[in-house]
């Protein structure tokens, strides 16, 4: 499991549930993918999990800290398992 912080710059939320993102790091930029937006632990400060989350078009250009796996799919990196918004 691997842990990146960034901005969410690019965004697919058009078949939902799946949802397919780039978080820009200093380092890089990460394609991930979410097959279920339903099973990422989504966490919004002063909220509980996955409570009050934003819809998935309001993610872009948020600072976020993403925990992720790698992808099953090699057409895709990772595997986003949780999304901690700033």
């Amino acid at each position: 499991m691997r842990v990146a912080e960034g901005h969410i710059k690019e965004l697919i939320c058009s078949h939902p549930p799946g949802v397919i993102l780039t978080l820009s790091t200093p380092a890089e930029d990460i394609l991930l993918h979410g097959k279920d937006t339903l099973k990422i632990e989504i966490r919004v400060p002063g909220q509980p999990s996955n409570a009050g989350i934003p819809p998935c078009a309001q993610w872009r250009d948020r600072k976020a800290q993403v925990t992720f796996t790698s992808a099953a799919d090699s057409s895709v990196p990772g595997e986003a398992q949780s999304i901690v918004f700033e």
